[in-house]
């Protein structure tokens, strides 16, 4: 198991990496007990969460709807158009009402269901089970085109605005594979126009590895 004091070493060498080449990074740390992140109905105030391990290339929020219908916006795995898909909690926007206070409720208490299950893993359950549904929610799920990871890539380099290192398994793996990313985004900003149509993403090499020997 990797020690609080290697992972924390390992996250301010992504974020001096990033410094270092320009990268706009921000930085959330998940917490280790998963509790309910959303304020009191009556505050009014939207939340927004990021796993540390999501580089920044450009700014996501000219992406993220501002649309006032939408309850929930969270990232995908695998995007298959805006309906239920692997849902990954990496990237989530919340807009606090009384139907996502009901949610981060349930999810909390659903801790207890499925014990020794993530918070990313529980949601998927509670999504599955028809809790959105009965919620009334209006969910947005994240197109991978913009908000890419490793388990599936963005097809267009001009449009990525996020990078996240999800399956993977070990802190030194997405470390590897994340700066392999910064070494891509850095060659393809020197490519012209018509060649960032052929631009493809380095594999993941060490999250692919981390995976197998897991």
């Amino acid at each position: 198991m990797t020690s609080p004091t290697t992972k924390n070493r390992a996250f301010e060498f992504t974020i001096l990496s990033l410094l270092l080449l320009g990268v706009v990074y921000i930085f959330v740390a998940t917490p280790s007990s998963f509790k309910p992140l959303l304020p009191s109905p009556r505050s009014q105030c939207n939340c927004s969460t990021t796993d540390t391990d999501i580089l920044w290339l450009r700014n996501p929020f000219s992406i993220l709807s501002l649309n006032e219908t939408f309850d929930f916006q969270i990232a995908c795995d695998n995007y298959q158009g805006n309906k239920p898909c692997a849902v990954n909690n990496g990237l989530a926007i919340v807009r606090s009402n009384n139907k996502t206070i009901s949610l981060y409720d349930t999810w909390y208490e659903k801790r207890k269901v499925y014990v020794g299950k993530n918070e990313q893993a529980v949601v998927e359950y509670l999504m599955r089970d028809g809790l959105f549904r009965d919620l009334g929610l209006n969910v947005r799920f994240l197109d991978t085109l913009y908000f890419s990871g490793f388990c599936q890539n963005s097809r267009d380099i001009n449009s990525v605005v996020t990078v996240h290192a999800n399956c993977c398994v070990t802190i030194s793996a997405k470390l590897t594979d994340l700066t392999t990313v910064i070494h891509d985004w850095e060659r393809a900003k020197k490519l012209s126009a018509n060649d960032t149509s052929t631009f493809e993403w380095s594999e993941h090499i060490a999250c692919i590895n981390s995976t197998k020997n897991w």
